[in-house]
This record gives C-alpha cells, structure tokens and sequence, in this order.
C-alpha cells in the first residue's frame, strides 16, 4: 500500500514538474509585456531598445526557447558577438533537452500528459527543427571566432589571438585545432614553455598529428633527453612512414648514444624512400664502419659515387676503404 502512494506522489509531482516546464514557455505579466514590446522594437530593427527588454524576460524565464533564439539571432547576425550568440544558442539547446527529458519521463508515468506536452509545445514550436537549428547555429558561431583569432594571429596581435582561442577553448575542450594554434601563438611570442605544453596537449588530443610529433621530438633532442626524443619521432614515422625526415632524425640520435646499428636501420630507410640522398649514403657509410661493416660501408660509398663520381671526398674515402680491406684490383680503378 505505501508503495502504490509512493508511485502515486511520483507520478503527481512529474506532471506538475512537466507543467512548470510548460508554464515556462507561456510567459506572463510583466515578462509577457516585455516580449511583446521587444518584438515591436526588433520589427523595427531597434535593436539597442529590443535587447534589453528580451533579456529582463530572460531574467524572470531563463528557458524560454523562443527569447533564447532571438536573442543569439541578434547577438549572431546584428552585433556579431559570436561568443554570446553561442551562449545564447547553448542555452536555448538545453532549454529544449530539458522539455525531451520531461516527455520521456511522462511517456512512462503517463501517456496522455505526454502527447498533450508534445503537441503544445515541441511540435507546435518546432523544437525539433529549432534543435538542429542551435546546433549547426553553434558550429558557425565557432567558426566565426576561430577566423577572429586566427586573423589577430596572421596580423602578429598574439596576446590577442591567445586570449580569443582561451575563449574558444572554454567552449569547444577537445578542439586539437584550437590547441595546436595556442602553440603556435606562445612560440611566436618566444615562450617556450607554453609552447611546449600546448604542444604535448595537441599529441595527446591527436594522435594522427605527425608535425607536433616532430615538434616535441626536436625539444627533446635539445634538451639532450635522446630517449624521449626517439620515442617521439617513432610516433611520427609510425604515422607518416614515407617521410625520410622522420627516419634521419631517428639516424642522427640515435646515432648520438652510440647506438649505431639502429641509427643504420634509420638511414637505410631515409635511403630507401631517397636513393639519390647523398647525404643519407654518406651517412649510413659512417655508420656501418663505426659498426665494423666495411662491406656495408663500401656498398654505400660505391652509391654515392654514382650519384656525384666527380666528389674528391667521396673518391677519396673509397680508396682508403679498399686499401683497408685489401682489395687492389679495385683500388687501381
């Protein structure tokens, strides 16, 4: 028995809840005045005297749908205050989620009060279409501003184009774009440590972004830290396998800590996407003599000499390699 009230009670105080949400769409007294007097003024396209008077309707009626989307209509199309007019979106977003979330639960509690919800307020006020409206109103709203502070950005305003991406931050966390620029702003403005930072967000954000990869790597090298700098320039030969960039910096540091033989592993591959890289033969030359591999090391010089036949150095060496190794019919050549 005390389980059928208390199913009872809550059943009663949805309905009234669901009311109140309604009640909400229905403005009255001074708040219905208000929005009435707003609309003539916005008719006329006052929109200095309209703005106002909407807002103080908002004050007293923070989710009425329809004050919402006039609201960021004007703040989106008249004043061009793209962050308010995404506020104002989200709001009128939340508004309508709300109404969802109290036909769903009628439709449990009872059906009839959930069509009669339905039909009088989210199919008569399209709020279905006004959701899909916010959403991709939001989208370009976000747009809008990122093309603001890239602007401030192209015209060297860094500390103003960092302030408008923090903003747009707030708004959209997961944006790797909106990170990666923030980067770019603090390294412009020689902050290294904000660079950084930022940088490392942008990889843990993106892992499909190969040049912060090569980025953090090459702050790594710097630093000296070559454990932490292979391992980043791992992650963006893994992602970019055909860029011989990614495979010669893996050369060089590992090369760096004497690990020779996978600094050849490295540059062989720099050799197999550029076989005309004199640079990367001479290199894995290098390497694989360090490696005690003079047969490795002649075949690599042997390939530069094709490349460049009239380099002295390079002439030079191959002769001295094949003294070293006793082979004189091919030294007399």
């Amino acid at each position: 028995m005390l389980k059928k009230r208390i199913l009872v009670l809550l059943s009663i105080m949805i309905v009234i809840s669901s009311c109140l949400v309604a009640a909400d769409q229905q403005l009255k007294g001074t708040a219905k005045t208000n929005f009435r007097s707003a609309n003539i003024y916005l008719g006329q396209e006052n929109y200095e005297k309209a703005t106002p008077l909407y807002l103080s309707v908002l004050e007293s009626n923070p989710g009425h749908v329809e004050t919402l989307f006039i609201v960021a209509g004007i703040y989106y199309d008249n004043k061009k205050d793209y962050p308010a007019a995404y506020n104002y979106y989200t709001k009128a977003e939340l508004a309508i989620d709300e109404l969802y979330q109290e036909y769903e639960q009628l439709k449990i509690t009872d059906i009839k009060e959930a069509e009669k919800l339905y039909k009088k307020q989210i199919k008569k006020q399209e709020f279905p279409e006004k959701l899909e409206s916010a959403q991709l109103l939001k989208s370009n709203c976000w747009k809008y501003m990122f093309l603001n502070a890239q602007s401030e950005f192209n015209n060297e305003n860094y500390d103003n184009s960092i302030a408008l991406f923090d903003d747009l931050l707030i708004i959209a966390p997961d944006s790797a774009k909106t990170v990666k620029m923030l980067a770019f702003a603090y390294y412009n403005k020689g902050d290294e440590e904000k660079t950084f930072e930022y940088y490392l967000q942008v990889a843990s954000m993106d892992p499909a972004d190969e040049l912060v990869r090569q980025k953090i790597a090459g702050v790594y090298y710097a630093q000296g830290n070559h454990e932490e700098a292979i391992k980043w320039y791992q992650e963006a030969a893994v992602i970019n396998p055909d860029n011989p960039d990614n495979f010669f910096n893996l050369a060089v540091v590992n090369n760096n800590i004497d690990d020779y033989a996978n600094a050849l592993i490295a540059m062989e591959r720099v050799i197999e996407l550029e076989p005309d890289n004199l640079t990367a033969l001479l290199s894995a030359n290098d390497y694989a003599t360090k490696l005690e591999d003079n047969d490795r090391a002649l075949e690599f010089l042997k390939k530069a000499n094709e490349i460049d036949p009239e380099n002295l150095d390079v002439n030079m060496t191959i002769t001295i390699r094949l003294f070293s190794m006793e082979k004189y019919n091919e030294l007399i050549v």
